[in-house]
C-alpha cells in the first residue's frame, strides 16, 4: 500500500464493506443519536480487518498519516473515523507539534466522545508529552468555546 491517504481509505471501505450489518448499524446509531451512519462492525472484528492496513502504514511519514486520518473523517461510516483514530494512535510517534493544529481539527469535526476521548488520550496527550512547547496551546484549550477542544484539554490534565 502506498503512503496516500485516498488509497488508505479505499484499503479501509474494501476492508470493512464485506463486514457491514445493517441491523447492527441501526443499533449503533441509534447509541450515538444518530449523528452518524454506521457500517455495523463491533470493534473486535473492525480491529482485525484494519490491523494489516495499519501495519502497511509503518514507514508512512507524518504527512501521509495526517492525509490517511483526514480522508477516513470526511467518509460517512462512523467506523472509518475509527480506523483514522487507531491510525494516529499507532503513529503518534511521527507527528510533529505542528501536527496539533491537524488533530485540533479533526477533533472540532464530527465530534463525539468515542473519537475525541480516544484522540484526547492518545494522540493530544502523546504529542504533547513528547513535544513540551505544547503545553501552553493545550491550556488555552480548556477556555476554547468549542467544546470538545476544551474536555481534550481536561482529558489531557
Amino acid at each position: 500500500m502506498h503512503a496516500d491517504g485516498h488509497a488508505f481509505v479505499v484499503d479501509v471501505r474494501t476492508a470493512f464493506t464485506p463486514l457491514a450489518d445493517p441491523a447492527r448499524a441501526a443499533q449503533m446509531a441509534a447509541y450515538m443519536k444518530h449523528r452518524f451512519v454506521f457500517f455495523g462492525i463491533a470493534a473486535q472484528p473492525r480491529r482485525t480487518a484494519q490491523r494489516p492496513l495499519l501495519n502497511a502504514t509503518r514507514g508512512w511519514e507524518a504527512e501521509a498519516v495526517i492525509e490517511a486520518a483526514q480522508a477516513c473523517w470526511r467518509e460517512p461510516e462512523r467506523e472509518c473515523q475509527y480506523a483514522a483514530t487507531d491510525l494516529l494512535r499507532r503513529r503518534v510517534g511521527k507527528l510533529r507539534a505542528t501536527h496539533l493544529d491537524d488533530v485540533g481539527a479533526l477533533i472540532r469535526s464530527r465530534s463525539w466522545w468515542d473519537t475525541v476521548d480516544t484522540l484526547a488520550s492518545n494522540v493530544v496527550g502523546p504529542l504533547v508529552r513528547a513535544h513540551p512547547e505544547l503545553v501552553a496551546t493545550i491550556d488555552a484549550w480548556i477556555d476554547d468555546e468549542d467544546m470538545w477542544i476544551a474536555r481534550t484539554a481536561l482529558l489531557h490534565q
